[in-house]
């Protein structure tokens, strides 16, 4: 890696670090504004939304990350562009594809990282983020009669459902409870 691109480089994750870490912060603030009432009725400890959000961030890094390294790339252009560093380089003999290259190398490897990201990570986080959602609740006062099966709660190995409360519930059904990958299950009355 010769000097100018180490320099080129420096001049872009800079700013890069900069615009991520605002817009994740930004975006998280507002989001946990919108959030509180649903936060509060699951009845979230603030360990359990600091979960939250981490378990979203591949989400949020997908959507963010872009808009990132576009404005990033924006203020190093107009920074090497007021120094006139870009007209020195050019008279240096460097073409516009050789000054082009650290850029377009960042471009690439932070596009296929977020394939990977979309497509192997953001998934899984946003299930187990909107399990966090789906615990602590309960039903009450439910009659049902002639179902297929009474209760069937079905969660994942690595998300499995928990802490539900049913009360004062009446069922009839040929078939009775069934729950694969659920913990804190209680029935009352």
């Amino acid at each position: 890696m010769r000097l100018l691109d180490r320099y080129l480089l420096r001049e872009l994750m800079l700013p890069l670090g900069f615009c991520l870490g605002g817009f994740l912060v930004f975006w998280i603030g507002f989001d946990l504004l919108s959030r509180l009432s649903e936060l509060q009725e699951a009845h979230l400890t603030g360990g359990q939304i600091l979960w939250y959000y981490l378990m979203r961030l591949p989400e949020l890094i997908v959507v963010v990350l872009p808009i990132g390294l576009l404005l990033a790339m924006l203020y190093a252009m107009t920074t090497h562009a007021r120094h006139h560093e870009l007209v020195a380089i050019r008279a240096a003999g460097v073409s516009v594809w050789r000054m082009s290259a650290p850029y377009l190398t960042v471009g690439i490897f932070l596009g296929l990282f977020l394939f990977g990201v979309n497509e192997l990570w953001a998934p899984y986080g946003t299930a187990a983020a909107n399990s966090l959602m789906t615990r602590n609740f309960s039903v009450k006062n439910v009659v049902c009669s002639s179902a297929g099966r009474a209760i069937l709660m079905n969660g994942l190995p690595e998300m499995p459902v928990k802490d539900i409360t049913f009360e004062n519930i009446s069922l009839t059904a040929e078939k009775g409870v069934l729950c694969i990958d659920a913990d804190s299950i209680s029935l009352k009355n």
